[in-house]
């Protein structure tokens, strides 16, 4: 009897041993269930879109899954974790995206649109992204293969450059903007180097050549300016020191170095009524000025005028005006004279062949930049817009007539396209006029994608039929 009391008491106690120790020990054990779970979910890709929930040895686990392989990765990688008993998931896989694109927009701020395969490519994106936020990438499949390191690498150009937009477009990458210098724009090749599928239109904002310019002023007043500027001084600021209204060229500012000084412009302000014509240079090798006086000039003024800003002066002073001679007799009919053609101070001749030539060469040197499916003008278009109205005022002024046209590719509506390829032109048109270009001798069309110079299954072509062209006539 004693025996079997004793067996029993054994027995009582075993049990409440076991329950105290599953009590004391449960804590611990679902801990390690979590911990592997939650290693399980980091290693598979996919971490903070999942909800977790573990008691004791069970898991449930339930969210998007954003890793590479999707729900079924998921759930292979919870079913091998350490100590786990029972796994309860609800996964849902992440959309399809077609296409699958990014798009990133840097100025005063930076934006970013578009689709990313993985919360933590979406992270890494954010912390290159300076901060800026990264809610409007969406999470979605789809994306090509190296799709990260084409991310990656575009991204790095796009933080060389002072402005601009990237795009991914499937494995194209597209970068449109502006760079301060040609040390800039090395680094954006090199950043880009392992992409295959670049397309570029980067504008270099100062060329790193030292300060040269030339300023002439011709017999009929007016002036005009060609070369490089110094930091801080653009043609308007010349003109209006001159005092004149207006003052043509291609001159362009530069974006590096010491600030200019222009200040000697006023003395020569007070010179310019005596003068018929001026050609000033400056540049590395000194400052000169060579001025044709007009008659009755005060030459001592205009000299002490013209040497202020350290200026090498040569004055043309006319002859006094002498006695009228005999009329001569009439001679014979004189023969005919082959008249010459007009020359523009850029360098081509004006007539239609040569303002053609002249307007289509710089056109395809240069891009005139929109913001995305807008009629506005990106920063970067202000030189061009420059360049080209210098190219129009030289041949309005010989009688002839220009058409602005927009062109689209075959994307989206074709009514849309063409409404927006009209705005486009129109802008174009109000930019040449505000620069000088005549109103009523340019005019604007939109022709939507209706006369394309590319195929349009390519991004590459789709990019060479977004364009802007000026077309002459008589």
């Amino acid at each position: 009897m004693n025996k079997i009391v004793g067996m029993a008491v054994l027995a009582i106690g075993l049990t409440g041993l076991g329950i105290w120790g599953s009590i004391v020990d449960a804590p611990r054990i679902e801990a390690k269930v979590r911990a592997g779970a939650e290693a399980a979910l980091a290693q598979a890709g996919s971490g903070a879109e999942i909800a977790l929930t573990v008691r004791g040895r069970d898991v449930y686990a339930a969210g998007t899954a954003s890793n590479d392989g999707g729900a079924q990765a998921l759930r292979a990688a919870l079913g091998a974790a350490p100590g786990l008993r029972v796994l309860r998931d609800d996964f849902t896989d992440l959309a399809i995206a077609a296409p699958f694109f990014l798009t990133v927009e840097k100025g005063q701020t930076t934006t970013a649109t578009g689709y990313v395969p993985s919360e933590a490519l979406r992270s890494e994106l954010a912390a290159a992204l300076g901060g800026a936020a990264t809610a409007p990438l969406v999470l979605a499949r789809g994306a090509p293969d190296g799709w990260p390191d084409l991310a990656r690498a575009g991204l790095k150009a796009l933080g060389n450059m002072t402005q601009g937009r990237l795009s991914i477009e499937g494995t194209t990458v597209i970068l449109v903007g502006e760079v301060t210098n040609q040390t800039q724009a090395q680094a954006v090749d090199a950043a880009l180097g392992p992409v295959a599928m670049v397309i570029k239109d980067i504008t270099v904002l100062d060329d790193g050549l030292p300060i040269a310019y030339d300023l002439t002023l011709d017999s009929t007043g007016r002036a005009m300016l060609n070369g490089k500027l110094p930091v801080g001084v653009v043609p308007q600021d010349v003109a209006t020191a001159l005092g004149l209204a207006a003052i043509s060229g291609s001159a362009q500012t530069a974006r590096i170095g010491a600030a200019g000084d222009i200040g000697f412009l006023s003395a020569w302000a007070s010179a310019l009524p005596h003068i018929e014509e001026m050609t000033a240079k400056v540049g590395p090798q000194g400052r000169s000025v060579q001025a044709k006086l007009r008659a009755g000039a005060d030459v001592a003024a205009v000299m002490a005028a013209l040497q202020s800003g350290d200026f090498a002066v040569q004055i043309d002073v006319p002859e006094p005006a002498s006695k009228p001679e005999p009329e001569p007799k009439p001679l014979a009919p004189a023969q005919p004279v082959a008249v010459a053609v007009p020359m523009s101070p850029l360098g081509f001749e004006i007539t239609l062949n040569g303002c053609q030539g002249a307007t289509d060469a710089l056109l395809a040197q240069t891009t005139i930049i929109f913001l995305p499916n807008l009629d506005t003008l990106e920063p970067s278009a202000a030189a061009v817009i420059e360049n080209l109205a210098a190219i129009a005022r030289d041949c309005t002024g010989a009688a002839l007539r220009a058409e602005v046209g927009g062109h689209t590719d075959t994307s989206g509506d074709a009514d849309e396209n063409i409404a927006l390829s009209a705005r486009r032109a129109e802008a174009v048109r109000a930019a040449l006029v505000a620069a000088g270009v005549p109103d009523m001798q340019i005019e604007a069309a939109g022709y939507g994608s209706a006369q394309p110079i590319s195929e349009n299954e390519t991004p590459e072509g789709r990019a060479k039929n977004r364009r802007t062209t000026l077309v002459w006539r008589k």
